[in-house]
């Protein structure tokens, strides 16, 4: 599958009384960009789930390039707000088997975290808790980042 990380054919799938995939094929290609654009219901979450694996398609295949270290950040991201920043993003880090503190220190950096680091998650504006969301969505290097909704609560300048 030469750069090609995941290809999609023929997916589709339906609700009870709604189809909201119809033949939907594409590739994700090592260091590419995609958006899913749509309106409410147009299938977007529905696809990204099924990649990740929480949904079943109805038909179709799905081809991944190998074993692929996915990061994800969902809509509502759940966080453990007594946990401070650093602590979190470390416990994420050991799941993964990932451990790189210097990696998670050019996260921290690069997600604009460094002054709350030390602080509990659940003390943290909605804009802070969406950026620790996208810092442990790819704090374990993955091969594909999946990202729904990822501009909810953040200010213009941290966008």
């Amino acid at each position: 599958m030469d750069s090609t990380l995941v290809k999609f054919s023929g997916i589709k799938k339906a609700y009870p009384g709604k189809e909201v995939l119809h033949n939907v094929n594409f590739n994700i290609s090592r260091g590419s960009i995609h958006g899913f654009l749509g309106p409410n219901g147009a299938g977007k979450s529905t696809l990204m789930n099924i990649l990740l694996g929480e949904i079943e398609r109805d038909q179709g295949d799905i081809q991944l390039s190998g074993e692929l270290r996915i990061g994800y950040l969902p809509e509502h991201p759940p966080l453990y707000m007594s946990m401070r920043v650093w602590d979190y993003l470390c416990f994420v880090q050991d799941i993964y088997d990932q451990v790189d503190r210097d990696y998670l220190e050019s996260i921290i950096t690069k997600c604009g975290l460094e002054d709350v680091k030390k602080r509990a998650i659940g003390h943290l504006s909605k804009g802070y808790k969406q950026r620790v969301a996208l810092a442990q969505a790819v704090c374990h290097k993955p091969d594909l980042l999946v990202l729904d909704e990822p501009m909810v609560g953040l200010d213009p300048h941290a966008v």
